[in-house]
């Protein structure tokens, strides 16, 4: 049994792009990253897999290897008294992932609650879950989304593609210039920009890989 699974799980901040929303201040997104302790969500919901800081795997040459925020709630309750929230915040509607990872969404929101981002955590099933998120329904919320395409494109044209919430104009403009370049330098280049972007702007949360059982038989080479 191999328990690896190409899908990963973040944290998507649509209300980033209300500028009336606290979520539109990127030392607010840090310090929602620094409250939450990935290692003990890895250990409790997924043994064996790992906090994740970028949603691309090793493998992928066009993907940039950047470490998970630490676990530091202190650091995180001081962004937010320096954003203008030192008594917290109500963050709004929360979406975890459907079904069998609701405990998953629920530690991440007791995480949020213990540094002073109070959340309303709505448990949906799996198509209702997919109709919210594809309908745009979940726009001044935040959400768990899946992340599992193949490579870091698929991943971002998955985030940025039809179902996008929205994204910043000098990213839309590196994701325009990936996506219409065909020389595989300038395109690796335009792809690691957007992925340092989304890391320095806490644009989403990278949280955990998953282990959802995914082959039997002998090791294959790579993942």
């Amino acid at each position: 049994l191999v328990p690896f699974s190409p899908s990963q799980r973040l944290v998507y901040i649509p209300a980033q792009w209300d500028p009336k929303s606290p979520w539109a201040d990127a030392r607010v997104r840090k310090a929602a990253s620094l409250a939450v302790d990935r290692q003990a969500l890895a250990d409790i919901h997924m043994p064996g897999c790992d906090p994740i800081g970028i949603i691309g795997f090793k493998e992928d040459p066009f993907s940039v290897q950047l470490p998970p925020d630490p676990y530091d709630p202190d650091r995180a309750r001081k962004l937010l008294a320096e954003a203008g929230y030192p008594k917290g915040f109500q963050g709004g509607k929360f979406y975890p992932y459907q079904g069998g990872y609701w405990p998953y969404g629920e530690q991440v929101a007791n995480y949020w609650k213990a540094v002073g981002i109070h959340v309303d955590t709505i448990l949906l099933d799996r198509p209702a879950w997919f109709a919210q998120r594809e309908g745009g329904k979940m726009k001044g919320g935040i959400f768990i989304d899946p992340s599992s395409g193949p490579t870091i494109g698929g991943r971002l044209s998955y985030l940025f593609g039809r179902v996008s919430y929205g994204n910043y104009p000098d990213v839309e403009a590196l994701w325009d210039q990936y996506r219409r370049e065909v020389v595989s330098k300038a395109r690796k280049e335009s792809v690691e920009r957007i992925q340092r972007l989304i890391y320095e702007r806490t644009m989403y949360i990278p949280l955990t890989s998953t282990n959802s059982p995914a082959a039997f038989g002998p090791r294959v080479k790579g993942n």
